[in-house]
């Protein structure tokens, strides 16, 4: 588990695990709204990147939240990319949060890399992460 909701890529304040964003991103969202309708978003067209390290070898479950919050915006769009294998072609975002979920398996001292790149205008986010040994 993690100690703080979200953080730059280093050592959580508490467990001591390394996990995190990487890149330029920026934080929507208030301390009253859900985890579901706050979003870490990209800037300028990158790539929205995280990495967790420290996990132990064997099965997990990933879960990703995307929501929409502005929802004049359209054409939302990414693919999702763990551990350099594509598992989503072309996310959608709406104004209600959608869950996906991909079972993956992680070899010894291997970390998770997720990349959410967009495939159309404008930038990606994403509303929460969720990583699940099953």
């Amino acid at each position: 588990g993690n100690s703080v909701p979200d953080q730059k890529y280093g050592k959580d304040p508490e467990t001591g695990r390394t996990w995190g964003f990487t890149g330029d991103s920026d934080a929507a969202g208030s301390g009253i709204d859900s985890m579901d309708r706050t979003v870490r978003y990209a800037k300028g067209g990158a790539e929205l990147r995280y990495r967790f390290d420290g996990l132990d070898s064997g099965r997990y479950r990933l879960h990703l939240c995307f929501y929409e919050p502005w929802p004049e915006t359209e054409g939302r769009t990414a693919q999702v990319v763990l551990n350099e294998q594509l598992i989503v072609e072309e996310q959608t975002f709406g104004v209600e949060p959608d869950v996906v979920t991909h079972p993956f398996r992680l070899q010894r001292d291997e970390a998770v890399d997720l990349v959410i790149a967009p495939t159309a205008d404008p930038d990606v986010q994403l509303s929460w992460i969720l990583i699940e040994r099953i």
